[in-house]
Parts: C-alpha cells; structure tokens; sequence
C-alpha cells in the first residue's frame, strides 16, 4: 500500500489521464476543458482510466486495517434505519433500512416484525422507500422507491396482499392516493433541451379501468410537485417554481376543476385542513413565518392570519384531533406548537437541541421523528396529550459530552452563522483537536441537529468521546431562518454559503479549538459541491476534504437530466455574461490550479443521475495533475453507486474508506 508516511516523501503517480481539450466560446470568453472526454460513461477508455482510479485508491489503504475498520462499524453501526411508518388496523408499515438494504416490513403492534413486503430489487433494480395503502381499497397499495440510475421516483401499484404488480409508473415527481376512490395522483415533468421548456403534468390513474388521464397541464415550470389529499373532494398539488417559491392548486377529482390559491409563487407551506379551512404557512411577509386560513374556494389574499410571526421559524404542520400542531425551528432547534381556539401550547420535545419530524398520522394519532446529536433517531406515538416511545434504538449515554450551539462571522459581510459544537466537557482550546465540520448550504434545506453523519457514519457523540470536536454549520442556503436564508446563498448570492463556512472555521481557529491540520470537512451532492469550492477557494484551510457525489462544473451541468432543477438553484452560466463569470468564479472544475491540495477523497457513482458522475471524475483528474502537494487525491467510483455511499457491502467499504482517509489525514 501507499501509506501517509510514504506520501509524504514523494510526489504521488496517479493514474495517467490524458487531455483532450474542447474549446468553446460563451460571451466572447474562451474556455477549455481538458477532460470532456472523461463525461461518457461507457467509453471502454473512461471505465479503463475509473478501473486504475479504484485500484489505486485500493493501494492507499492497508486492506487488513481497511477489513477490521468495516468489522466494527458493522458490528456497531447495524442500527436498524427506518425511512417510513405508518399505522394499520393490526400494527404498522415501515420501510427499513439494515446493512444498506431496503425492505418494506409489516410490523405487528409491539413494532415487531410479522412479513417482509418487498425487498431491494425483488423488483429488477428497484428499491422501495414507502408504502402507501389506497385509503377506499385495502387491497390496493403503491411502493415508492429509486429505479437504479433514476433521478425521479417510481411508483409500483400491487395488490397489497398477493404482492401482484397491476401498474408500474415510472420516473415521476410525487404520487398520492385519493380518499374515497381507488385513483392514485402523480406528478410528472418533461424537459425539452432544444426549446428549454419544461411541461409539468398532473396524472390521474384509475386502477379499475386501467386507464390515466391528465388533469392538469403547466408549461414553463422549472421542476417539482407535491400532492396531498385533504379530503374526499379534492386533491391539492403543491407546485414549484423553484427551491423557496412555489404555489398551489386544487382538482376537484370528480369535474376536474381547478382553482389557484396563489397566483405568483411565494413561500406557502399546507399545514393541513379542519372542517371548510385549510392552513397554511407563509413566509410572505415575514421570514419566521404565521399561520393562514382560507377556504377551498378563496385565495391567500383573503386569508385570515391564525398565528402572527415570532422568533421561530415555522416550517411544518399537521392536524390532530381536529387542532393545528406546528413544527418550528427556534436558533436551529426543534419546536412544537399546539394552536387552537384557547391560543397557543409549547409541546415538550425528548430533548431542547433536537430535530423533531412529521412522519404519518391519522385524526386520533400522529407518529413524529426525533434525534439530536446524543440521542439515535427514535419513533413516537402523540394523541395530543402524550408522546410515548414507538420505536428508539439502544445507545450509549455520552455523559461527558456537551453540545453548544455558538456562531461565528461571514468573511465577507458579517452576517453571523449558527453552528453546533459538540465535544468532551473536558476539551482543551490547544489547537491540537481533530475536528470535523459538515455543512450543505442550498435547496432550502436546512440543517439540524443529527445523531449521525449522514456522508461519513461518524456519530458526533462517540467521535467527540474519543477526542475529537463534531462542528454542524447551518450556512445560508437552506431554510433556517426563513427564505431570506435561502435566498441568500443561492444564484448570485451562491458564495455567500462559502464565506460562511470560511469564518466558521476560521473562528474555529482563531479560539484554537483546532488548526487547518486537523480539520476535516466533509458533505455530498450540494454539499459536494460545497467540500468541491472549499478546497479550490481556501486548501491551505483544511486537513482533509471528504467531497461525496459532487457538482463540480458549474458551466456543463445545465446539459444534466436535472439541469432545469438545479437552474432555479444555481442559475443559469448561458442566460448572460454576468451570470457566467459569477459562475465561473467559483465553479471548482475551473478554478484547478497549480498549489499544494489538502487530502481529498473523492467518491462518486456510476448510476447517479442527480449528480451525473462525469463532475466527480473531471475534477479528479484535474486536481491529481495540478496538486503541488504530497497528500494523496483519491478517486472512488463506485459501479453500482447512486446518489449515495452505495449500498449492502459497498457501503460499508465506502464509509470505512472515508472513515480512515480523515483519521490518516489528521494524524489519529
């Protein structure tokens, strides 16, 4: 193998990839790309260059280390990951996720398990996520799950007790029972690349005549479409224009008529319905959110506001026993509201810096997901007056471990970013602590307090009592403090979300919690592409990058099957000189050069359609030819990896690797 030490006298020989430059002019500018080549896939010269990256990375690692890495993640890992639950007449339906591999499950009503539904790939190369029993026909049931090499999901209809497959729909956005009919909703897109129009479609399947109409028909609309059933007449379609923008319409499913409740896009969130009123968060007016109600046939103009905005921000709701319950976010911290006639209850949550989550429910009860970052994400059952433990998995109390929530500066405007420090209560500020710092910055997403990392498997509590500081940073792009958030580190704000990593870790710094030496950052997709400009804006900041599933070519990437869905995130490098060059500024493919790169370990898919695998192989190669250093860039292309760390053993391997990159990187 090629250890640390080894690297650290000679300058590594990395697999040879030639250059074959493709010039183009944008604007009047001239740019090259050495490595065009490297995006077809099934090129026999590309798999040959992917088979020499995977043994070279292979090298790197003592394989013997590498096995008894992966025996104890398995053996203290294998929690069991449930993705979805939802209550029966005898118990419960739940998705679970064990080893890497999906399987939907019936469980009885002690949450234990009666039947295995459906498998990984009992259906060719599908894995199922959920299950949703038709409400008027037991009989009837739709998986939803991932075709592999898909970047929408697919919808299975069965008979839910004979397993037999009536209809398959494939590559959609969302799908959703009616209440009182066997007819099952989904939304789909279709993108036209020569006319750069999207057609967005609301589909209506009846499963008894076999037969699909459509009911709704949108042109223009960059990308997505949510659906929910808030009673027996109509189905409400969720509509986005993009990642913090977004309207809504309603189908009466017996005339199809159709009414907006918004005319122009803006922050609206359904919370749900009781009786004539349905709710709905809006951000409209103000960034922590209040509560609206209008009736099926008004508009939000008319709404009545329920609850006027406060400090928290307001991100969800559901209606139990026929009240309104709230889920919020105060300083990045989950909170629950119950609202009615007599004002408004905080409902107590396991525990104050948690990350609390609608999961299903009916009138009677609702199941909510909690975890923080020194509790394992457990399952509960709430009737509006109790919570009481459905499910939680087994752990270990980290008494000596704390959490503190702190912020730190942006380097370029001073805004201050909330971040989460988790640690020893006896750390010392040194400079000497191996820390590690994870951000996403984009989508909306925001994000919150985590019992494991969900790139590298490390879980902050048990990497902090061995030593080490876990740094969770809700940067702008998500939705922390509302769309301003969002809007803030997206388009020509987008760098934004790179300052602010940059002064929290500077800070991180400066209070010698740590030092560049010893830190290592890591994150995937959007954050992949974060990791990917971190280490090309600032390599003399960081130890060690763990950069999963990347963006990295932030001009190509409109030619992707989701380029219109990341256009309204990113904005487009063709529309005009000035979004090019922004663009161009930060794009990590293009800003390669000649300097000494921390060590990288770059990891991508071959069946990942969201983040097309040519962005992590093109950066890879750019950044092994022009790295100064004697740290080692690694490449790990998996065959069968989607958007993901791959799954069953793969998977395992994959987050070992990652695992003993940073612990080599750091010096542990």
């Amino acid at each position: 193998m090629i250890t640390s030490q080894k690297c650290s006298q000679k300058k590594i020989d990395y697999p040879v990839c030639r250059k074959e430059p493709v010039t183009e002019t944008y604007f009047g500018m001239e740019l090259t790309d050495d490595y065009r080549w490297l995006e077809n896939a099934k090129d026999p010269e590309v798999l040959e260059w992917v088979d020499k990256e995977n043994k070279f990375t292979d090298s790197w690692f003592d394989q013997e280390e590498l096995a008894i890495k992966i025996k104890n993640l398995r053996a203290d890992g294998e929690t069991i990951i449930i993705n979805q639950i939802s209550k029966t007449e005898d118990g419960y339906i739940a998705c679970i996720q064990e080893n890497g591999v999906e399987r939907v499950v019936e469980l009885d009503r002690d949450f234990k398990q009666k039947k295995v539904l459906l498998s990984q790939y009992d259906i060719e190369k599908f894995t199922p996520h959920s299950l949703d029993v038709c409400k008027s026909d037991v009989h009837l049931c739709a998986y939803m799950g991932m075709v592999d090499g898909d970047n929408k999901v697919s919808y299975i209809i069965s008979n839910f007790h004979t397993g037999e497959i009536i209809h398959k729909i494939h590559s959609v956005w969302f799908g959703e029972w009616a209440n009182e009919k066997p007819w099952f909703y989904y939304t789909d897109t279709n993108y036209n690349p020569k006319t750069g129009k999207t057609v967005l479609r609301i589909q209506e399947y009846n499963v008894e005549t076999n037969k699909t109409q459509t009911v709704y028909e949108e042109i223009g609309v960059a990308g997505l479409a949510k659906i929910y059933a808030p009673d027996q007449e109509y189905m409400l379609f969720e509509i986005w224009d993009d990642f913090s923008h977004w309207r809504y319409v309603s189908v009466n499913i017996n005339t199809h008529e159709v009414h907006a409740f918004n005319q122009k896009a803006g922050e609206l969130i359904y919370a749900g319905k009781i009786g004539k009123k349905i709710y709905f968060i809006s951000k409209e007016k103000d960034n922590h959110g209040e509560v609206i109600a209008l009736q099926m046939d008004q508009t939000v103009d008319q709404a009545e506001v329920i609850r006027k905005a406060s400090n928290d921000s307001l991100n969800s709701g559901f209606v139990l026993g026929s009240k309104l319950y709230i889920l919020a976010q105060k300083d990045v911290a989950a909170k629950l509201y119950r609202i009615d006639s007599k004002g408004e209850t905080e409902i107590a949550l396991p525990d104050p810096m948690g990350t609390a989550s609608y999961v299903s429910g009916n009138e009677d009860e609702v199941i909510l997901g909690f975890e923080s970052f020194i509790m394992p994400k457990g399952y509960f059952t709430f009737d509006g007056k109790e919570m009481h433990v459905l499910y939680q998995p087994e752990y270990k109390k980290h008494e000596n471990v704390i959490v503190e929530q702190k912020w730190a500066p942006s380097v370029e405007d001073g805004t201050m970013i909330p971040y989460f420090m988790v640690h020893r209560k006896d750390i010392k500020p040194d400079g000497q602590n191996p820390t590690i710092i994870y951000a996403y910055g984009g989508y909306n997403a925001g994000m919150a307090p985590w019992y494991q990392d969900m790139v590298i498997a490390v879980k902050p509590a048990e990497w902090a009592e061995r030593g080490g500081i876990y740094v969770l940073a809700s940067i702008r792009g998500g939705n922390e403090y509302g769309p301003s958030w969002h809007e803030g580190g997206m388009k020509l704000k987008k760098k934004n979300c790179y300052y602010d990593f940059i002064g929290v870790t500077e800070q991180l710094i400066q209070e010698k919690w740590t030092s560049s030496a010893k830190i290592a950052i890591d994150g995937c997709s959007n954050g992949g592409l974060l990791m990917s400009v971190l280490v090309t804006m600032r390599p003399d900041l960081f130890g060690c990058v763990i950069d999963s599933v990347p963006h990295t070519d932030m001009i190509r990437f409109t030619m992707d099957d989701n380029g219109p869905r990341y256009i309204a995130e990113y904005g487009n490098p063709m529309e005009s000189k000035e979004m090019l060059e922004y663009m161009l500024s930060y794009s990590p493919y293009h800003n390669v050069k000649f300097t000494n790169y921390p060590a990288t370990y770059i990891q991508t898919g071959e069946l990942d359609n969201n983040v097309p695998p040519y962005h992590g192989k093109k950066f890879a190669a750019s950044m092994q030819a022009h790295n100064q250093n004697t740290t080692p860039i690694l490449l790990r292309v998996l065959a069968k990896g989607s958007h993901n760390r791959g799954r069953g053993d793969e998977y395992w391997k994959t987050v070992a690797e990652m695992q003993l990159f940073i612990e080599k990187s750091l010096g542990i």
